[in-house]
């Protein structure tokens, strides 16, 4: 994401948060105030859609998925990592509109959203990255949305590759960053197919020479392709 940047002081490790990056004038020295730590064992709960909005997460540490659920089946929406933000769907909604699960051990910055807003009025830059993030997120879904429709089957397995490629990211020798945490049918769930559907479309795009599957870890050949 596109950030603007101001040098200041935050209490944390992870130089990613948008917190962090985005820096205060005044109030700067609250945050460790007004924030809490809370620790999460994989596979726990953050929140559930149609929850009440209480307030924003920001991950230090892990890997989570948001999803919400359409006709009886979930539909992932992002898969998030350190220095992303959770529950921001709900900025100006009384219920969340989608759901939070951790993949991993996980550790997550939580404001509530009354002190949030205090920081928002304080920083135009933390507004402004803010809306840049808003701006990036929707521009990704309405392209992914208008993509799945006229994509094929196998189009869409190469989809689902290249979400996990983006969030995640390559290590040297093309292995796709935490792909084994996400069961077959998670990855149909980020593109719309069953588990079937995934398992038979990845090893077509293995003997296309694409990708290498190792048990669950997808490993990258051709980075052209994605």
């Amino acid at each position: 994401m596109n950030v603007l940047k101001e040098n200041c002081f935050v209490s944390c490790d992870n130089d990613n948060c948008i917190l962090k990056i985005s820096g205060f004038h005044d109030g700067v020295n609250c945050i460790p105030e007004i924030r809490t730590v809370d620790y999460f064992r994989p596979k726990q709960d953050v929140f559930f859609e149609r929850n009440s909005v209480k307030g924003i997460y920001f991950i230090l540490k892990g890997v989570v998925k948001v999803y919400k659920n359409n006709s009886y089946k979930d539909q992932i929406v992002r898969l998030s990592t350190s220095g992303e933000i959770l529950g921001h769907r709900g900025i100006g909604k009384d219920k969340l509109p989608v759901s939070a699960q951790t993949l991993t051990e996980t550790e997550l910055c939580y404001i509530e959203k009354e002190q949030f807003s205090e920081l928002l009025s304080k920083s135009a830059t933390l507004a402004t990255n803010l809306m840049l993030f808003f701006a990036e997120e929707l521009n990704r879904e309405e392209s992914k949305l208008s993509e799945l429709s006229n994509f094929t089957v196998l189009e869409k397995g190469q989809m689902a590759v290249k979400i996990m490629i983006d969030s995640f990211g390559l290590t040297d020798d093309g292995h796709i960053i935490h792909s084994e945490l996400l069961s077959r049918k998670e990855i149909g769930e980020l593109v719309g197919l069953t588990a079937n559907q995934i398992t038979k479309t990845l090893k077509e795009l293995q003997t296309d020479g694409l990708i290498k599957l190792e048990g669950k870890r997808i490993f990258v050949t051709d980075t052209l392709a994605f």
